[in-house]
């Protein structure tokens, strides 16, 4: 066992180092899979509406007999 063993209860913070740059990495990478997946849905809804709009402009083409 390491020197480092502790003994039985207690916190295992007190023990463990904390590593704050791999902590920071994984709360960046947390945040740009949020982001990134905010980004997909607002595409979604936008590739809706243009495709809602092109349908209305098409329509309107063929009433007008163009």
């Amino acid at each position: 066992m390491s020197g480092r063993e502790r003994a039985s209860g207690g916190s295992r913070y007190l023990y463990d180092s904390f590593d704050a740059a791999a902590a920071r990495i994984e709360a960046n990478e947390r945040v740009a899979e949020e982001r990134w997946s905010a980004l997909e849905y607002r595409l979604t809804q936008i590739d809706g509406a243009l495709e809602r709009l092109e349908r209305r402009i098409w329509l309107c083409g063929h009433r007008q007999g163009h």
